[in-house]
């Protein structure tokens, strides 16, 4: 890691699936495989005193790469948590200490073992704490992404649209919001026209103020942990602010089932030139709203679309034998081969597998960004990842003179010519 560089680990909450991820990184790096077992052993014996029936076989599902492996209730809070806990884990392991944690929704918990408030037992207990607490409204509630959707305009919406209970729960990033309640109110809200609604993949709503009774089962089941107070400064979306010695850390986990999480103000704080965001779980969703937030943020996904950092800094040997995954002399020797199936893999990515449209060729030579549902949010990632993978520089001014992406590669051809 580059003389300077000041890594902020950033812990995501819910909604990316595990299955599978640590596959590869385990069997590369002997650092990640060591701390991997370690922690499985710790957090299984903990499963096998707190779980209620079977407890799930956590190795299997985060080692899985055929992602076969059948999630139950409540394994996605555990799987994340253990996939977070091992990243962050390996990377201290390899001498990458964080200045601060920012733990995002329910990732507070694994962002409090990072900073060394929980230990990894405790940190488990707590999920399992977490998934007790929910488990008398599982299925009554539901939560909805909005891509392209600010705060103003998500309140706007939520006030103007005629369903009560539906709440804004999480700003993401300037435009990307998460709506939370009733099942039935986010069928609803799917229905109004031109607006784009993802559904989550969790099973009762979160961060609404109907939760209390949900809030205070947790906090009681958070009674038997052990707190500490952190060795590194741990910053909360929910609170807004950084911890100090004075907050009760049980309450403040308690507080992330009713209050709403608000990213970009801390992402904006935290943010200058030797500071490097770190995506410590599965997926990339946090990275993409750091460089939604603030488009100069140096940010890596170390499980989505960073993969070669987390090897580079864990295991460089090992790292080389991996098919796929190529060092920076070879990214910038890729910059003149873009082609459209290329920049169609790139954009999917970008997409996250979620947009209406199913990407074809001929969309990409005939069709504008518009028409494909490609926002703001996945404008900034698809420049990203250009630059990373390609060696592409591309300006944000020039972007947007591209109605599509028959533009954009006429322009990167123009410049290869020249």
């Amino acid at each position: 890691m580059p003389s300077g560089d000041e890594p902020v680990f950033l812990v995501p909450g819910q909604g990316a699936d595990a299955r599978g991820v640590l596959h590869e990184p385990y069997w590369a790096s002997d650092v990640v495989r060591s701390v991997a077992d370690d922690v499985l052993a710790v957090v299984q014996q903990v499963l096998a005193e707190e779980w209620p029936g079977k407890p799930p076989p956590l190795r299997e599902v985060l080692l899985d790469p055929a992602q076969t492996v059948h999630m139950g209730l409540g394994v996605p809070q555990i799987a994340g948590y253990v996939v977070s806990v091992v990243t962050a884990g390996a990377l201290v392991a390899s001498g990458v200490e964080p200045v601060a944690v920012v733990g995002q929704s329910f990732g507070e918990i694994a962002a409090l073992v990072c900073a060394g408030s929980l230990d990894v037992a405790d940190g488990a207990r707590a999920v399992c704490a977490l998934n007790s607490a929910f488990e008398s409204v599982r299925g009554q509630g539901a939560m909805a992404l909005l891509p392209g959707v600010g705060e103003r305009e998500c309140r706007e919406l939520l006030a103007g649209i005629g369903l009560p209970d539906l709440v804004l729960a999480c700003v993401n990033s300037p435009e990307q919001t998460v709506v939370s309640g009733s099942s039935e109110s986010v069928t609803a809200l799917a229905t109004v026209p031109e607006l784009k609604v993802v559904r989550l993949p969790v099973p009762y709503a979160s961060h609404h103020p109907g939760l209390g009774g949900v809030a205070a089962r947790f906090f009681e089941g958070l009674r038997a942990v052990t707190v500490q107070p952190p060795r590194v400064p741990v910053y909360s979306p929910v609170a807004g602010r950084r911890y100090t010695p004075e907050d009760d850390l049980r309450q403040a986990l308690a507080d992330c089932v009713t209050k709403p999480v608000d990213l970009p103000p801390l992402v904006r704080e935290l943010a200058a030139p030797q500071r490097l965001f770190v995506e410590l779980g599965a997926g990339d969703t946090l990275t993409r709203a750091v460089r939604a937030t603030v488009p100069a943020a140096r940010a890596v996904a170390l499980l989505g679309s960073d993969p070669t950092w987390f090897l580079d800094m864990t295991n460089e040997p090992a790292r080389q034998a991996i098919p796929n995954c190529k060092s920076s002399a070879e990214r910038s020797a890729m910059m003149s081969t873009l082609t459209v199936d290329g920049l169609r893999g790139v954009m999917v990515a970008c997409l996250g597998g979620s947009g209406t449209v199913d990407l074809e060729i001929t969309d990409l030579k005939t069709r504008s960004f518009e028409d494909l549902d490609f926002d703001s949010l996945a404008r900034v990632e698809l420049l990203h990842r250009l630059r990373e993978s390609f060696g592409i520089e591309i300006s944000d001014e020039d972007f947007q003179g591209f109605s599509g992406p028959r533009d954009l590669l006429d322009h990167v051809n123009a410049v290869e010519r020249a």
